[in-house]
């Protein structure tokens, strides 16, 4: 049986799937981390800093209490979470570890042009600087330079670097934790916890596991978006898996109605009945990383929130429009613009390179009020005690520039 869902209510079920901190929860601080993890599946972690690093960034969105020495601890006290690849680089719920056996079985003899160049790279060193660990306990890349400076060594630190990574990506060592960004290397039987799952899965089971996880991340997905979660999947095997959770009354088949016309999903039944029985939110001002999971299917953005969004540090300066590092900007349930931020912590300033609004989005009086203060809150996050805003787009915004004035 197949209902019909409005485009608000479809944009409004997505945003509050993604656990936004709304309103107080039943978990605080490092508890309430570990509860963000587990529900998103994954925490994309990358190195881009101009403002907090993209994991801290989207933790702290949904956790106003997040300290990072609570991430470090979840890694490498509690061992509840573990690094690996989920969309990409990745914090994990440890619990998940036994989904992601077979992709570190899939890279001890792949195909993959780029992964042979690798291994290419590294074979001699393979299995030394296992040994090594396995002999001294955890080392990051800094152990395994060249320790005689001499050139050709089989200590020298680039084979050696991606032996590293050949080995964690084949799941022979894990991150055991970090000393700022620096990652340490250590044997999975001394990351892993006792006690813990390490069954590998059924083909059934991998599936039902991925469509079952993204289902409630995102509260309505289709099965192409599916198949772009976390490793993904033949999109008709997580098509069969949704139509399973269907069966299950967890799930039901919905038409996302938008202009005239509709499109196909699954709606997650649990999300669905808290929108129904709880008042619409109110419409908080939150800038999100480009890595969000909320964002990061970009196709998605496009066809739920009508929202073309591209990060564009990638991109030569001269073809970008919105700036190196623009960062969406819900407001409610709209995105109605991005703000390319800098955190010059040093001299405490956060710089607004670019603020552009949405051609359609002219702001209200109760808009700015929200917008100044989680401003200030974003600044304080980020270090920085002043705000300096650039550029304003386009024109015809009903900007305030006042309400910087003496911001902190």
């Amino acid at each position: 049986m197949t209902g019909k869902i409005d485009i608000c209510d479809a944009r409004r079920l997505a945003v509050q799937s993604q656990g936004f901190e709304t309103r107080p929860g039943k978990y605080v601080g490092k508890a309430r981390t570990l509860s963000v993890i587990r529900h998103s599946s994954y925490i994309q972690i990358d190195t881009i800093s101009v403002i907090k690093r993209a994991h801290h960034h989207i933790l702290w969105n949904r956790n106003k209490s997040y300290q990072e020495a609570d991430l470090d601890d979840l890694q490498a006290k509690d061992r509840l979470i573990f690094e690996y690849w989920g969309h990409a680089a990745s914090y994990l719920p440890m619990e998940d570890y036994r989904y992601y056996i077979k992709r570190m079985s899939q890279l001890i003899n792949p195909s993959q042009k780029w992964y042979a160049h690798r291994l290419e790279q590294c074979k001699n060193h393979l299995k030394p600087v296992l040994q090594r660990i396995r002999e001294e306990g955890p080392k990051s890349t800094r152990d395994f330079e060249n320790r005689q400076n001499k050139p050709g060594g089989w200590w020298d630190w680039k084979p050696a670097k991606v032996a590293l990574e050949v080995l964690f990506w084949r799941g022979e060592l894990m991150i055991s934790h970090r000393q700022g960004f620096h990652k340490f290397y250590d044997l999975p039987e001394r990351v892993l916890p006792s006690g813990l799952d390490t069954r590998q899965p059924t083909k059934e089971e991998q599936n039902r596991f991925i469509a079952e996880r993204s289902l409630n991340a995102h509260g309505l997905v289709t099965a192409e978006d599916v198949s772009r979660y976390l490793f993904g999947g033949i999109k008709k095997e997580l098509h069969l898996a949704l139509e399973s959770l269907v069966d299950e009354g967890k799930a039901s088949h919905a038409q996302v109605c938008s202009h005239g016309k509709s499109h196909s999903c699954f709606l997650n039944n649990r999300t669905l009945n808290q929108l129904n029985s709880m008042p619409p939110p109110d419409d908080l001002v939150i800038f999100l990383s480009p890595f969000d999971n909320m964002v990061i299917n970009r196709d998605r953005l496009r066809r739920l929130f009508d929202f073309d969004y591209t990060i564009e540090c990638y991109l030569p300066s001269s073809k970008r429009h919105y700036g190196y590092f623009s960062l969406p900007i819900l407001f409610g349930n709209r995105l109605i613009g991005r703000m390319d931020a800098k955190a010059e912590r040093k001299i405490g300033i956060l710089i607004i390179r670019h603020l552009a609004f949405e051609e359609w989005f002219l702001g209200n009086t109760d808009f700015w009020s929200r917008f100044r203060s989680a401003l200030k809150d974003f600044a304080r996050f980020n270090g920085c005690d002043t705000i300096q805003i650039e550029i304003v787009s386009p024109e015809g915004v009903q900007w305030r520039p006042h309400l910087t004035d003496g911001l902190l």
